[in-house]
């Protein structure tokens, strides 16, 4: 294989880091809308978080950083801000308006350099809103060593028990509340 075909494996992997990066603060940012949005630790419920994460898995990163935004210090809000764009413009932009670098080996390479970049905003900008967020964590209960051994259980390569969208009721339930909705037509 010539050194042209490794720099553009190299270039197409940097991509695939860059916006799985993305990925990874939207997921976490999803977890914390689940987490963040409840008032205290008696109100969780499984059933509640679960359908806290469903809806939040089924949130584009725009409108998640949206319904995350009371939760964070502006500066934080306007690095997520940074964030969605900056993953907006590798999802949607950056092939075509970078394409012609793929052409010499030094345009690769500066193509490789700016998907690092990439990478390492979305991994910092990740990295703070769990510093961040890591009192409120706790104060629920989710402490490193419970966060370590969920890790721990990824690492064994078993699948995880998805999200169920729509919850099938039990034999008995208790009902605590009831809302009569007028649907308007």
């Amino acid at each position: 294989m010539d050194n042209e075909s490794e720099l553009l494996r190299e270039l197409y992997a940097r991509f695939g880091l860059a916006y799985y990066e993305s990925e990874v603060l939207h997921r976490n940012l999803c977890n914390i809308y689940a987490l963040g949005t409840f008032d205290a630790p008696e109100s969780i419920t499984r059933p509640r978080m679960e359908e806290k994460l469903t809806y939040a898995f089924s949130l584009t990163l725009g409108r998640v950083i949206n319904e995350t935004k009371s939760i964070f210090p502006p500066e934080i809000q306007e690095e997520l801000d940074l964030a969605l764009t900056k993953r907006n413009y590798l999802a949607h932009h950056f092939w075509f308006e970078k394409n012609y670098l793929m052409f010499s080996q030094e345009g690769i390479v500066q193509l490789q350099e700016e998907l690092t970049s990439y990478v390492n905003y979305f991994d910092e900008l990740d990295k703070s809103i769990l510093i961040f967020f890591r009192p409120t964590r706790e104060k629920f209960g989710v402490s490193d060593e419970i966060i370590n051994a969920v890790h721990e259980e990824l690492l064994l390569g078993e699948p995880d028990e998805p999200l169920m969208s729509k919850r099938p009721p039990n034999k008995q339930e208790r009902i605590i509340n009831v809302w009569d909705v007028e649907i308007i037509e």
